[in-house]
């Protein structure tokens, strides 16, 4: 069985190689991009299996990026978590309006990530073979 592969985009550089070397010890493959030019590119070069993207971008980007996703039919059943510095419960309401199935506030506990993580994972999987039933 592959790993998962997470792609993760976050403002702040230290938040990103911190949390994709939690995603690297719970046994998934992170890939780290630090500019929407990168985001692009990865999400082109093959699909990941989630998406944890950073509220915090340039104003809007991570919300624009949140909508795109979601509302494109090929990257649609990607899940994304997002995380933001602010914990602002308006934004995080719109994130999952937008799209978002998970939501964490940095800077965060690593057991929470990867908990949200696993849970945000098995979920996502657990509606891909449902649909496959349907």
């Amino acid at each position: 069985m592959q790993a998962e592969r997470i792609l993760v985009y976050i403002a702040h550089p230290t938040v990103l190689e911190v949390t994709a070397f939690r995603i690297e010890l719970m046994g998934m493959t992170a890939n780290a991009v630090r500019s929407g030019k990168e985001f692009s590119k990865s999400l082109s070069d093959s699909l990941p299996d989630a998406v944890i993207l950073d509220l915090d971008l340039e104003v809007g980007e991570g919300m624009t990026w949140i909508e795109t996703l979601a509302s494109d039919e090929c990257t649609s059943h990607v899940p994304i978590m997002c995380i933001s510095s602010r914990g602002d419960l308006t934004e995080a309401e719109a994130a999952y309006k937008a799209g978002a199935r998970s939501f964490l506030i940095a800077p965060y506990d690593p057991v929470v990530l990867d908990s949200k993580l696993r849970t945000m994972l098995d979920e996502a999987a657990a509606a891909q073979v449902a649909a496959e039933d349907f």
